[in-house]
């Protein structure tokens, strides 16, 4: 079984950032699959490339673990400079 962990962090309000932080690999397929061209045998591929996540080995599964981190605080306005009057 294969773990992925990915950290989320939202560093402003309308911004949301994903990253990795750890793989774990889960090894080599236990049920590899044969793929047919022509209706030759060609080669066996992991059943992770192939078959759907409830008929997979558990090798080839994948999980992910998101994990939220601490929120950020947004950074204050910038202060205004000079005069906010407009004289024509």
């Amino acid at each position: 079984m294969t773990r992925v962990t990915v950290e989320v962090t939202h560093p402003t309000r309308w911004a949301t950032v994903r990253r990795i932080v750890a793989v774990e690999p889960g090894g080599y397929c236990h049920g590899p699959v044969p793929v047919y061209v022509q209706g030759r045998r060609v080669r066996f591929i992991d059943c992770g490339r192939r078959l759907p996540r409830d008929e997979q080995c558990p090798a080839c599964r994948l999980v992910v673990t998101v994990v939220q981190s601490a929120p950020t605080s947004e950074p204050a306005a910038p202060a205004a400079i000079g005069s906010a009057s407009r004289r024509s």
